[in-house]
């Protein structure tokens, strides 16, 4: 929000009012919270002056600096200072040159005071506040450029002082206004002095010298003088001592590289100069082939040095610097945001505050050819980031490295479910970083191999193409991989494979890939692109990208990170739009429910199929779908975890060290396979990279629900376990899947680096660093899982060769593999297999345990177009609920309206039946029921028995959104009809759900395009005048419809409907504001607007309660006219305009202050200054408080004014208030003053997965603060939307304000992403 500054003054309301001129009085101070003086008001203990003559004298509050003969004399500090915040006031009763050192020092040799220097300059220049290096280098920041700050300083009065230093940052102010703002590195602590400069004149006083230590920002680094800090290029060698490296200068072009890059950090070093420079860069970043690389550098040489900055742009050079003529130089450079500063000796060479450089880069230096070897001696470097100097609690943990186990080390240090061995299937070489696979019909494994993946802990190289897929193939059938061949190379990040009729699909983003092969061995020589993959999200890192290709139950490929679902018809790609699913991997269970999650939610589920629900483009929350089965996802892990991102946040570790709740869980499998005990089946296993376990969940339906219990098993040391766990770091499980042979397998990427670059923290950076987990590279292993009671088999089944028969008898395979893969061979196999596989479905009407291959056998016949209405009907009339439900997705296209309504009367009929099925049955299959109604509900019948499921289970969120969703297109005449059939006499919170939902999709479908600006549809009015017909005991009908049509207003680009007039719902002048409907109403003309609409030119309509109120306010108004005006306009030099004034128009707390107590000058009003007393009015008997809110909103509303109308509850609350203040007030009070910007309701904390954003309300506005992306001050688009800037993006922060004016959650808004965030509780 912006800050009303400067402000207008509205004179308060008199018969006549005027300005007396007297001093207004000084208020009272108070010391802020965390300061402590440096002077204690009596005498100068703790100081003493140095240099000149000058002297200075304790005088009550103040100290008093008197000219005198001889150089500059400062009074100092007996301590030293670092890090700390600094404020005085300070005032010349004589003109003179002064100001104040911090961070000073005086050198041995003659006890000169140096350093930085808060200048304090009352000539004509008026550089006050600017930056003088005293007795060093002069000026670091004067204020040439800057006439907004040399404006404010006072030479007749107190002028407020405050400097902040943290680390190599310096800022300094001067009344409150920015002054400078500068980084440098040369000098750490020193101490503070108040300086009377040489000269003939000059009385100078300092009062209320006040200081605030502050936490460090300088965090020594961990040492660079160690080989495996650096690359060379070159097969010399270097030696290194506890404060040095050297070596022997190779020939050629040697470059000392360091492996990390500094973001904001502080480097020193002692280098070789001669009339061949030492050259050294920072924020160094390679580009792309052929491009400049970028970086800021300076070359030393014996006598001199150059700096320069170069980007893409261009280059900036800086005038070459003289040196005392020496054989080495002493190096300091900083770089903090965008700001670089590289000084030598005491020199700077280069100053640069918008270097345009990326945000990070590496150290690089090119030691001077002065001999045949180099020395660079005393290198440290300091991170500059907030520190209390005390170890957090991930850094107190076991940091030792990470040794790299082979794969039989690894098989040991692995802790599983008893009763359960983990066995190899392939590692290194055979694979190397392995992210996802799939199996042919030959028991081939094609595994997608991310070779880019941060090949460094920056993620350097990460695009280039050397991604790819291999085909690994066990020869000898004992289960283990015998050979791995390149099917197709060259790729950048590749993410998914499949194996399809037609070949097998590959993701590389961009493109999806099609394979067609000609023969069983087959490489793919001849790829072709089918389509595009994983573009949804533009600049998406491939944390947040499409994956998956998983084969549905019901013929479509389904994907993660993704609304998509795809097939291949005639060689082409068919895409269909659903639900945005998951963030990595996603199964299905054995009755095609799909299963995913994000990186911190172990498993969310769809408990039933989203794509019969969703609307492509139409984001809605809906009951039932991506439903978080396990929260909080807790984490049991075998190892402490410090090496996780964000481990230095509360919470993120347990007591013991071990991560708490999940933050890389990537992938997961239903596990369908028939080698582990039946208990196990349906179980979901889910890897989690970051604390190196897969955890297993029990899942268990009923009707519609899951639930979902997480399997944990005895630990001897840590109480309790996840299914798999690891001791080595490095085990890394990244997917799990059912394989041929009925087992687990798990796919292990093998590496120390697992987290994107996109999100890695400096904190886990260095972790990495510290335990050298940054190499080796190109590692990965595939684990099998087997029970040891289940069957011995390894070998993989092909079904390559099997005929119609045998894979129709595989479709009840025990082995889900098995039954997949031969629903996918039998799609293209050519002749009749209508009948074989009817008798399959129909298998399961009289045995519940051939269900699942039933439900296989309907959708083979549904994918090959052999399902027919006469089997649909069978199958939805009676037996398993799950075939009844797939029977009518798979068949809906197939049945007539009197299919639809013969299956409605048997559902009805079966409820009064003493066999009736259970409750959950009859609401699941009421809600398939109605979605298969969808394409029929023009038929006023289908209508008719819609209304009567909904009554049947008018409890039912599932069979209400349905039902909702089955009238698409038809909501206006179904809304008629359901108001008519009396269903909904009665309140409730169905009734008002379904309602909401049938007025929000009406709105949205009668108008089409949302963001349309032409005249709306009529057919608009109707649904206006149907809502208004709802009043007495059916008001609440009326609650609700208006609430779903406000609702569309949060619609992207939404644009109200244009009316050609006011509809009578919203012109109606005989409701109160005390009638609930009212608000709604208000609420609900968001969506709708017409020429002359108030709420269009941001004017919310008067209710007649306070139309009353203006109108004691308009009549009170007649005595303010003779000063004001009639029409608010002022008179010169005696009232100032109420027009266009922002104190009548601001915060209305404020406002009422100023008629009460009355305001004292100087203010400027629209361009005119006034200066004086206005009397307070508060005594006044006829200015009550509901005169005094009139008065306020009369003014507010009139002569263009269109601000908020003001309550006279908020009067009597400012009143009570500001009761005991008998002063008038000040500009400057009055701005402290809090008012409610409507900010409250948004304080606090919401979170989602690791990320906590915290909203705080200040002064001047709504602050967000989110640990590692930053805090500050929002910008203000809406009542309830910010904008802000996180890691150098823009986004948007939308509350969600629910009906009670509460707020439970909110909507980022990020690269075209909606992402909701909920408040913790």
């Amino acid at each position: 929000m912006k800050k009303f500054l400067p402000l207008s003054l509205l004179v308060a309301i008199a018969g006549v009012a005027y300005f007396v001129l007297q001093p207004a009085p000084e208020p009272a101070f108070t010391l802020e919270d965390g300061y402590h003086y440096l002077y204690d008001g009596e005498t100068l203990a703790g100081w003493h002056s140095v240099g000149g003559e000058s002297t200075f004298d304790a005088e009550g509050e103040d100290i008093v600096g008197y000219h005198g003969p001889g150089a500059n004399t400062f009074l100092r500090t007996d301590k030293s200072y670092g890090d700390f915040s600094l404020k005085m006031q300070m005032r010349w009763d004589e003109s003179g040159n002064s100001g104040v050192m911090f961070r000073a020092n005086q050198r041995g040799t003659d006890g000169r005071v140096y350093g930085y220097q808060f200048e304090l300059d009352d000539s004509d220049r008026s550089w006050s506040g600017g930056i003088y290096d005293e007795a060093r280098r002069g000026w670091l920041a004067d204020l040439a450029d800057k006439p907004e700050v040399r404006a404010v300083i006072r030479r007749d009065d107190w002028n407020d002082i405050e400097i902040e230093a943290r680390g190599a940052r310096i800022k300094t102010w001067i009344n409150g206004v920015l002054a400078a703002d500068i980084v440098d590195g040369l000098d750490a602590e020193g101490f503070i002095a108040l300086q009377v400069h040489e000269g003939d004149k000059g009385v100078m006083r300092w009062r209320r010298i006040r200081l605030k230590e502050l936490p460090g920002m300088a965090i020594p680094g961990d040492s660079l003088l160690a080989p495996d800090e650096w690359r060379t290029g070159s097969s010399g060698s270097l030696a290194f001592t506890e404060t040095s490296i050297s070596g022997a200068l190779p020939p050629g072009d040697f470059w000392l590289t360091a492996r990390r890059q500094f973001n904001e950090a502080m480097v020193s070093m002692t280098v070789p100069a001669c009339d061949q420079p030492t050259i050294i860069r920072m924020r160094y970043l390679a580009a792309d082939s052929g491009a400049q690389p970028s970086f800021a550098e300076v070359k030393i040489y014996a006598d001199r040095a150059e700096g320069r900055v170069v980007t893409a742009a261009g280059e900036q050079l800086s005038d070459p610097v003289s040196l005392d003529q020496a054989g080495q130089h002493r190096f300091v450079g900083v770089t903090m945001n965008g700001a670089i500063t590289l000084t030598i000796d005491d020199i700077d060479a280069l100053r640069v505050y918008d270097t345009g450089l990326p945000e990070r880069g590496q150290l690089r230096i090119q030691p001077a050819r002065c001999g045949n070897d180099f020395q660079i001696s005393d290198l440290d470097w300091f991170s500059l980031t907030h520190s209390d100097g005390e170890p957090l609690f991930y850094q107190t943990l076991d940091n030792k490295p990470a040794p790299v186990l082979s794969p039989e080390e690894a098989q040991a240090a692995f802790s599983i479910a008893p009763g359960f061995e983990i066995e190899l299937v392939a590692a290194e070489p055979l694979v190397e970083d392995p992210v996802a696979m799939a199996w042919d019909e030959y028991g081939r494994l094609y595994v997608v191999e991310m070779r880019g993946y941060m090949p460094d802990a920056y993620g350097t190289g990460s695009e280039e193409p050397v991604g790819q897929v291999v085909r690994l193939e066990d020869a000898d059938g004992d289960g283990r991989m015998d050979s791995s061949e390149v099917f197709l190379g060259g790729l950048v990040n590749p993410r998914a494979v499949a194996v399809v009729n037609e070949g097998v699909l590959i993701g590389e983003p961009p493109n999806l890939w099609l394979c067609e092969l000609s023969g069983k061995e087959s490489l793919c020589e001849n790829k072709r692109r089918l389509g595009s993959y994983a573009t949804a999200v533009p600049d998406a890192n491939v944390e947040h990208m499409e994956n998956g290709l998983m084969q549905g139950l019901d013929n479509w490929l389904y994907n993660a990170k993704s609304a998509r679902s795809l097939r291949i018809e005639n060689g082409q790609l068919v895409e269909r739009q659903g639900l945005q699913r998951g963030q990595w991997g996603i199964t299905r269970d054995q009755v095609g429910r799909l299963l995913y999650n994000h990186n911190s939610t172990w498993l969310q589920a769809d408990f039933f199929a989203a794509e019969d629900l969703v609307r492509p483009g139409v984001e809605e929350q809906a009951e039932g779908l991506g439903v978080n089965l396990t929260d909080p996802a807790d984490v049991y892990s075998v190892r402490v975890n410090p090496g996780v991102n964000r481990a230095y946040l509360d919470n993120t570790l347990r007591e013991d060290g071990r991560l708490r709740n999940a933050t890389g869980v990537s992938g997961l499998v239903s596990y369908r396979g028939d080698q582990f005990p039946a208990t196990y089946q349906s179980d979901v296993f889910v890897p989690e990279v970051a604390g190196n376990v897969v955890a297993q969940f029990a899942i268990i339906g009923e009707g519609i629900a899951l639930q979902a219990s997480q399997r944990l098993y005895h630990d001897a040391r840590w109480g309790q376990r996840d299914f798999l766990g690891s001791t080595d770091e490095r085990f890394r499980p990244v997917d799990a899947m059912n394989g041929p042979d009925g087992a687990l397998y798990i796919i292990d990427m093998y590496r120390g680096i697992v987290q994107d670059v996109y999100y890695m923290t400096d904190e886990l950076r260095e972790q990495v660093f510290q335990r050298n987990l940054e190499t080796p590279l190109g590692m990965g292993r595939i684990w099998r899982i087997r029970h040891s009671g289940g069957k011995s088999e390894r070998g993989f089944p092909q079904l390559a060769g099997a005929g119609d028969k045998e894979l129709i008898a595989a479709l009840g395979d025990p082995n889900g593999w098995v039954r997949d893969t031969a629903q996918r061979l039998l799609l293209p196999r050519d002749g009749d297999l209508a009948d074989a596989l009817a008798e399959v479905a129909m298998s399961a009407q009289s045995n519940d345990d051939n269900t699942v291959a039933a439900l296989h056998a309907l959708w083979t016949l549904q994918g090959r177009g052999e399902l027919h209405r006469e089997l649909v009907m069978a199958l939805a009339i009676s037996g398993p609920l799950q075939l009844q439900m797939q029977a009518l997705r798979a068949g809906h296209s197939l049945l007539q309206v009197a299919d639809l309504l013969r299956l409605q009367a048997v559902l009805l009929a079966a409820s009064d039946a003493a066999d009736e099925p259970a409750d959950s049955h009859r609401e699941a299959l009421s809600m398939q029921l109605a979605f298969a109604m969808a394409g029929h509900t023009s038929d006023e019948s289908v209508r008719t028995a819609l209304i009567q499921l909904l009554a049947a289970q008018r409890g039912s969120p599932y069979v209400r959104q349905a039902a909702v969703r089955a009238v698409a297109g038809q909501e206006l005449a179904f809304l008629r009809e359901i108001l008519a059939s009396g269903q909904l006499a009665r309140a409730s919170a169905g009734g008002e759900a379904v309602l909401g939902a049938l007025a929000k999709n009406a709105y949205r479908n009668i108008r089409g395009d949302l963001t349309s600006e032409e005249i709306a549809d009529a057919r608009l009015l109707e649904l206006l005048a149907l809502t208004a017909s709802r009043t007495g005991d059916s008001a609440w009908q009326q609650l609700a419809m208006l609430g779903g049509m406000e609702s569309v207003a949060a619609s992207p680009g939404f644009v109200p409907a244009y009316l050609e007039g006011p509809p009578p719902i919203f012109s109606d002048g005989s409701m109160g504001e005390d009638d609930p409907l009212w608000n709604a109403r208000i609420a609900a003309r968001v969506s709708f607007t017409w020429p002359g609409d108030e709420l269009a030119l941001g004017i919310t309509p008067l209710s007649p309660e306070q139309l009353e109120l203006v109108a004691k306010g308009e009549k009170f108004y007649a005595q303010c006219a003779a000063c004001h005006g009639e029409n608010g306009a002022g008179t010169p030099g005696l009232a100032p305009p109420l027009a266009g004034a922002s104190w009548v128009t601001g915060p209305p707390e404020w406002l009422g202050r100023i008629i009460l107590q009355g305001m004292s000058g100087p203010v400027t009003v629209l361009g005119q200054r006034f200066n004086g007393v206005m009397p307070a009015h508060g005594h006044m008997k006829d200015l009550d408080d509901a005169t005094l809110a009139g008065l306020m909103t009369y003014m507010r509303r009139s002569w263009g004014n269109r601000a908020d109308a003001v309550s006279a509850d908020l009067v009597a609350a400012v009143r009570a208030a500001s009761a005991d203040r008998s002063q008038p007030w000040t500009v400057a009070e009055l701005e402290a003053v809090p008012f409610d910007r409507g900010f409250k309701r948004f304080e606090g904390e919401f979170s989602i997965s690791f990320v906590t954003f915290t909203f705080e309300e200040k002064a001047d506005g709504l602050y967000v603060n989110v640990p590692m992306y930053g805090a500050g001050k929002m910008e203000t688009i809406n009542a309830t939307t910010f904008g802000a800037a996180a890691g150098g993006e823009d986004v948007q922060i939308e509350f969600v304000v629910e009906a009670d004016g509460g707020v439970n959650s909110l909507i980022l808004h990020r690269k075209g992403e909606k992402i909701q965030v909920n408040r913790k509780m």
